[in-house]
């Protein structure tokens, strides 16, 4: 089965995060970064500043790889997401059909309302270092088995 390729960009600034609550699709109701599908002919890269624009209004104008989960579902085909960093941006954030922007201290974090798999990669993020992870989830979208390293080069 193949995998479908996924962005999702973080944007910190001021010791703050940019998450947008799902109004739509797999991820509905939850706290995520902006992101999806990277559209054919385009890059990674373009996607997350694609996806950033149109799900919350912003451009991130420094973008930086920070990691690459891969994650299997009996529920959807394998995915792999690449997370990007960004502090810099062009444009405001504003709601938008897809998402609702807020920002969040680390202190804050809705982790509650988030995927399940977040608990296990943020510490990662927050400490600034590059990672991989593997999550498995169950037919009930919990984690069952996750591994995820501090790396020294992303894939």
């Amino acid at each position: 089965m193949e995998k479908t390729v996924l962005t999702l960009c973080i944007i910190r600034r001021e010791g703050r995060i940019l998450l947008g609550k799902n109004k739509i699709g797999m991820g509905k109701g939850k706290w995520n970064g902006p992101g999806g599908h990277v559209q054919d002919g385009e890059s990674i890269e373009e996607a997350a500043k694609r996806e950033t624009l149109e799900e919350i209004g912003v451009t991130p104008t420094d973008l930086e790889k920070a990691g690459v989960l891969r994650f299997a579902s009996p529920l959807r085909p394998p995915l792999e997401m690449h997370i990007f960093k960004a502090t810099e941006f062009e444009g405001e954030p504003v709601e938008t059909d897809a998402m609702i922007p807020e920002w969040f201290t680390k202190d804050m974090m809705p982790f509650r309302e988030m995927w399940a798999s977040d608990l296990y990669w943020w510490p990662c993020f927050f400490k600034n270092r590059l990672f991989v992870g593997e999550f498995e989830y169950d037919k009930d979208d919990r984690v069952v088995s996750h591994d995820v390293r501090i790396v020294a080069t992303l894939p």
